[in-house]
């Protein structure tokens, strides 16, 4: 395991200064106890000035987003429900004119709902889907399996 730069520096340090020591005063000497420091970074970080002001940046900063996302998805919401609204409303036009024999109008207006679906489901418009790219088939990744032709 890689330890960071500073420990590797510091253990180096203690282990010269600890032989130093115990070659200058002789073996029969102990070597006095260790101190051992311990620091609570995390409540340093709490504590300190500058990581309040920046945690006071950041959460600022998300609720802005925070509202900034709520007002898209209200309008997307609303949006979805005007779509689902006016698609309902196209299905009781078609039905009533297949009942009232007006079978052409009847297939525009099938052909408008379904548009309005595709449009609801994210797909791209009849028009442009042959411009769309094609997708693989399910599960090859587009490379075809089996046999190789001799």
């Amino acid at each position: 395991m890689k330890r960071p730069e500073f420990i590797r520096t510091s253990v180096v340090a203690a282990s010269v200064m600890a032989v130093g020591y115990a070659s200058a005063a002789g073996a029969a000497e102990p070597l006095p106890a260790a101190i051992v420091a311990v620091v609570d970074y995390q409540r340093v970080e709490r504590e300190s000035v500058a990581a309040q002001a920046i945690m006071a940046q950041v959460n600022d900063y998300r609720a802005t987003y925070q509202t900034e996302i709520t007002s898209r998805e209200d309008a997307l919401r609303a949006e979805r429900e005007e779509l689902e609204r006016l698609i309902s409303e196209l299905e009781r036009q078609m039905r009533d004119a297949a009942r009232d024999l007006e079978f052409e109008r009847a297939a525009l207006l099938r052909d408008q709902v379904m548009e309005l679906r595709g449009e609801l489901l994210g797909e791209p418009p009849a028009g442009l889907r042959r411009l769309a790219p094609e997708r693989p088939e399910s599960g090859t990744g587009g490379v075809r399996r089996g046999r190789r032709r001799r």
